[in-house]
């Protein structure tokens, strides 16, 4: 590795102490909206979604540190990026207890989740969401390749799919897919094109981890339902040439999983005989 000058360690140190300010200062305003939640439990969702929103700040500001020390340095700087995936996972889960993380679930199941946050624009919803995904995509590829956290994005992706499906409200959505409303249609669109690829993806990566790495048979699973509920989300907005697609897949991949089950017992079984 080529030595670094003295001028670009200089030039580092005091670019670096910069964005080290804005994060203790953003981390310090999360503690004191997480102390407001924990002693007023009033009006919790929102507040989440607000601490959630104030969270990503540090993932963009953990990126922009780590390539100051790609750039100046020539490191990457895997304490940046750890702690940025971590604030993924941290603003993840926070929007999970607003929206829910059910896989697969009926709209009734979580309705009143939504109805907690009507007030809530469905712009500033769907920006937070992609949000999100653009923070996870950062981090995953900031971490590269060959990093030892690979397989823990698949979860991470599958679970922001499941989410970003389930802070749709499917009761308005159908009458505010009017192309007269250009604006409002055009939102909706591209947020379900998002949802859509996301829930997709996600299935395909998780049948990939359970073939090439792990065979564990909840991976599998995790796979199917993520097209159970792209499923569940075609019959919600009528795409019946898409669901009956979905639908095709999804017993395709219930017969291997029930193959690969068998030939799993039977693996069980014959090492017990021994």
């Amino acid at each position: 590795m080529a030595k670094v000058s003295k001028e670009a360690k200089q030039l580092y140190s005091e670019k670096i102490s910069e964005y080290k300010r804005s994060l203790e200062e953003t981390t310090k305003k999360i503690d004191q909206m997480k102390l407001i939640l924990k002693s007023d439990n009033s009006g919790a969702a929102y507040k989440r979604l607000l601490i959630s929103d104030e969270t990503m700040k540090l993932v963009s500001l953990y990126d922009i540190m780590n390539r100051l020390s790609l750039e100046l340095l020539g490191i990457k700087n895997e304490f940046f990026i750890n702690e940025a995936r971590k604030a993924c996972y941290e603003s993840l889960i926070l929007l999970e207890a607003v929206f829910s993380d059910s896989m697969n679930a009926p709209f009734s199941d979580y309705q009143d989740k939504l109805e907690e946050v009507a007030t809530y624009p469905v712009e500033s919803k769907y920006s937070l969401l992609k949000k999100l995904g653009f923070s996870i995509n950062m981090v995953k590829d900031a971490f590269g390749e060959n990093s030892k956290w690979k397989m823990s994005f698949i979860d991470l992706e599958g679970r922001h799919a499941i989410l970003s499906h389930n802070s749709i409200n499917f009761k308005n959505i159908v009458k505010e897919l009017d192309p007269r409303q250009r604006d409002l249609f055009a939102m909706h669109i591209n947020f379900l094109d998002m949802t859509i690829r996301a829930l997709n993806d996600s299935a395909n990566n998780y049948r990939l981890k359970y073939e090439l790495t792990t065979f564990k048979i909840d991976d599998f699973k995790k796979a199917i339902l993520l097209l159970a509920t792209l499923r569940r989300l075609y019959s919600y907005i009528g795409k019946k040439k898409e669901l009956t697609v979905v639908h095709k897949k999804i017993e395709v991949w219930k017969s291997k999983l029930e193959s690969d089950q068998l030939k799993q017992d039977q693996k069980i079984k014959q090492g017990r005989l021994k």
